[in-house]
């Protein structure tokens, strides 16, 4: 049949049709010397099932590598395409929240992705409680850095895990360049940060405050925080930091 006939028993369009003969996802069985394509009813159920997968927003790459893998690898696929939907309908709800509760009087509230994980190497400190308790180590963690012969960018980066009535336990981190992971000592962690989409907040160092604000955040926008908040300075002498609350890790 021709390309109108199986655009009407298929119901996809003529135009799409042409587009994945182009892709060599659905060739038409035959080609006339005139041009024209004739498929056969053998193709429809194909033709339908191509057409489906495309209406899942599954990649043109993604089927031809599918029509012609084997049980392991389309199983393999069919996994990956479930998860990347999953990460896109979060992303969508964290952009609903994120809508939802905006206000032209909140324009410092914004959502920030990494696309790519990223490497840290972590130091680890209990300290007095006291407001920013972790400043004074941050020279001697990032000498200790470069001697490990990392290369390390500029911000700095701090999280709390614990706090009691006196003493409060957190880390003071670096991204690095490449993973190393070769040092046993004690207090040095690194870890791989996977791509990620953050709330973000900025505040001034010494602000008391801090807490109160970011509970009523969270609950104004209903976000669920993903794991722990990170505090992002741009230098050693900034005066503002950014708060990150992670609010979904993304599979890729």
């Amino acid at each position: 049949m021709k390309i109108n006939d199986f655009a009407q028993k298929t119901g996809i369009p003529s135009s799409t049709l042409r587009f994945y003969d182009r892709k060599q996802v659905l060739v038409p069985e035959e080609r006339l010397a005139n041009g024209y394509r004739i498929y056969t009813e053998n193709q429809i159920k194909q033709a339908q099932f191509i057409h489906s997968l495309r209406q899942a927003d599954v990649s043109i790459t993604d089927i031809q590598l599918y029509l012609t893998a084997d049980q392991e690898t389309k199983s393999k696929l069919v996994v990956g395409w479930r998860e990347n939907i999953e990460s896109k309908l979060s992303a969508l709800h964290i952009a609903q929240k994120y809508l939802g509760g905006f206000h032209p009087e909140n324009e410092g509230i914004y959502l920030v992705k990494w696309n790519e994980p990223r490497d840290f190497i972590w130091f680890t400190h209990t300290v007095e409680r006291k407001m920013s308790p972790f400043h004074a180590f941050i020279e001697s963690d990032r000498d200790k850095a470069l001697q490990l012969g990392l290369t390390i960018f500029p911000e700095i980066y701090i999280r709390t895990h614990e706090t009691n009535n006196t003493h409060m336990t957190g880390e003071i981190g670096f991204q690095i360049k490449s993973y190393y992971n070769e040092v046993s000592e004690e207090g040095i962690n690194f870890e791989s940060y996977p791509p990620t989409l953050f709330t973000t907040i900025k505040y001034p160092i010494h602000n008391e405050y801090i807490c109160f604000h970011y509970m009523k955040v969270i609950q104004q926008y209903g976000f669920i925080p993903k794991g722990q908040k990170m505090e992002r300075y741009e230098s050693d002498d900034a005066t503002y930091f950014q708060l990150m609350i992670p609010v979904m890790h993304s599979v890729n």
